[in-house]
């Protein structure tokens, strides 16, 4: 694992699966038709620069849930839109995202819900505000990472 020195919170595990590990598979549900522009494309707002920089990111932690539960946790989070699929990558190279300086950009924590035991969250290891242009510029490396769009079907496949 990569040097915990900014990110204390991912040595405690908070739920039954544990810490969260660079090797598990991240989900992030996308949802319909609110985070697609006219031409089919996901919106960079399907990460929250919000989110990015204050509270976290809410991750589904795909290796401890059947096809099932990720289906019905997808809904969950739609509401009364469509959960149209999530965006996956591992966690690994969401922590490798550095600042000029080398400093770790984002931590991933163990963060289960009520409702979601399987839940994580990428919070920001400094104090940056949602206006902030380095919260721009990791938004956009997490819209690489994350790649394209995979229909729940697929997700565990």
């Amino acid at each position: 694992m990569l040097a915990k020195k900014l990110c204390p919170g991912e040595a405690v595990a908070k739920s039954k699966f544990g810490v969260v590990t660079d090797d598990e598979l991240l989900a992030r549900v996308v949802v319909s038709p609110r985070h697609f522009q006219k031409d089919g494309t996901i919106k960079p707002g399907v990460l929250p620069l919000s989110h990015i920089a204050q509270g976290g990111l809410s991750l589904m932690r795909t290796d401890h849930m059947d096809a099932a539960e990720l289906a019905v946790q997808a809904q969950r989070i739609a509401g009364a839109e469509t959960a149209a699929g999530v965006l996956l990558t591992k966690t690994r190279p969401i922590r490798e995202i550095t600042d000029d300086n080398g400093n770790r950009s984002l931590c991933v924590i163990d963060d289960p819900e009520p409702l979601n035991e399987a839940h994580a969250a990428a919070v920001q290891s400094g104090a940056l505000g949602a206006d902030d242009p380095e919260i721009k510029r990791i938004r956009g490396v997490l819209m690489d990472l994350f790649g394209g769009l995979v229909p729940l079907t697929q997700a565990k496949a």
